[in-house]
């Protein structure tokens, strides 16, 4: 049965041969790992490996294996990669093997027989502990892996689209952090729906935008629950709120995932002006550019990978990929043709994935972000009628001969 089967399903593009074609999408829950040690580099090996938290060891072609880790790192298994790398060469054989079941093209290795049962006591592990801290059944939490592994993974072809409802599924958010300081302040945050946003994440952690989320795992809660309740579409008077559809509610590389902030988002917001300016330094767009190569030296040992064109990472039809976003400029369409420009120009996760059709846009019927961009556009409302209310009080206040100019609201 493919997944996904109501219209939910993925661009697949397949580079070798100059044309694309559709499979259905589900997505990905990581294997197991173990416990045990299970790494040591061999140069003549596959190009790139990782060693888990719990001494599992995964092998691969380097974008085949940095995909890997950057869902995993992403998904509910997170806990198990947090802190890891992936590394140059390849895992020692001195054990059993078993193919990854939720990445193609991956292989895991244990140091002893009992190596698949621990790592499967692991993940279960895993699992239980991402249930507990958020609130949710483990039940629930099983389909969130599952419904996240990548489409051509034995677990990912075998899900169902009612396992992998959108709606049901609801939501994941992260947070943008300022990694300058120590703190990681949250700066602002972003969601999308679950299976959508999770690749949105492997993306980032899998190009120069590594440095604002090195530590991310989605979070399957709204924005407004983390403290960010103001939507993108919500402006501060007198820029108006954008109608329903209209493309710059919607995030500008990431359609449909939305951005959120605790306040309402302007210019004059220190988060958003933060944001874009550690964003700009990242690129080189701003005055003092983060040198990649440093920064990625206890993150990454294969920068080279990483340090990819953050435009080239957006979706097809987003404002930059198609350059009508004036931030990016139009010469993205060009730089970034994924006929034409060498696959160093982009994320490993952009291989294969090129966003999900038939996802529900921000406000539409059935969106799992409908109801919170609601709630805030609510909000929004009320605050104008405060303000509107305070200035005719105001105005009402002034003896009858003082000019009064038009109130904004």
């Amino acid at each position: 049965m493919s997944a996904l089967r109501s219209g939910y399903r993925i661009h697949w593009v397949h580079r070798h041969r100059g044309r694309r074609k559709y499979i259905s999408a589900a997505v990905l829950g990581l294997a197991g790992r173990v416990r045990e040690a299970a790494s040591v580099l061999e140069p003549e090996a596959p190009t790139a490996h990782f060693v888990s938290n719990d001494g599992t060891c995964y092998d691969g072609a380097e974008r085949s294996l940095v995909g890997a880790f950057a869902f995993a790192a992403a998904g509910p298994y997170g806990s198990l990669y947090r802190g890891v790398s992936p590394q140059a060469g390849g895992c020692k054989k001195s054990g059993p093997t078993r193919a990854h079941s939720c990445y193609p093209g991956v292989t895991e290795h244990f140091v002893s027989k009992s190596g698949p049962v621990l790592s499967d006591v692991s993940k279960a592990a895993a699992l239980a502990s991402f249930a507990t801290d958020h609130h949710l059944e483990l039940e629930f939490v099983e389909r969130l892996a599952s419904c996240s592994c990548h489409p051509e993974s034995a677990v990912g072809a075998g899900m169902s689209a009612t396992l992998c409802n959108v709606t049901e599924l609801g939501v994941g958010s992260i947070t943008h952090v300022d990694p300058t300081n120590g703190t990681y302040y949250e700066l602002m945050c972003n969601q999308g729906p679950w299976v959508h946003q999770l690749a949105v994440v492997a993306t980032m952690k899998s190009s120069p935008l590594i440095y604002l989320h090195q530590y991310d795992q989605l979070v399957p809660a709204h924005c407004d629950q983390r403290g960010f309740p103001a939507y993108l579409g919500v402006a501060t008077p007198p820029a108006p709120t954008l109608p329903f559809g209209d493309s710059r509610v919607i995030d500008h590389c990431y359609p449909p995932s939305t951005l959120w902030a605790r306040e309402e988002i302007n210019a004059t917001n220190a988060d958003v002006i933060r944001t874009t300016q550690i964003e700009g330094a990242i690129t080189g767009s701003g005055n003092n550019t983060y040198a990649l190569y440093d920064v990625y030296a206890h993150v990454l040992a294969l920068p080279e990978l990483m340090n990819n064109t953050m435009e080239c990472n957006c979706l097809p039809g987003s404002g930059v990929f198609n350059g009508s976003d004036p931030g990016a400029g139009p010469g993205v369409p060009a730089m970034c043709n994924y006929t034409t420009q060498p696959a160093t120009t982009h994320s490993p996760i952009r291989d294969w994935w090129g966003g999900y059709e038939g996802v529900p846009l921000p406000r539409a019927p059935g969106s799992p972000q409908r109801g919170p961009i609601e709630a805030s556009l609510a909000r929004r409302a009320h605050a104008a009628a405060v303000r509107a209310a305070q200035a005719d009080e105001a105005a009402a206040a002034l003896p009858a001969h003082v000019w009064q100019p038009f109130r904004v609201l």
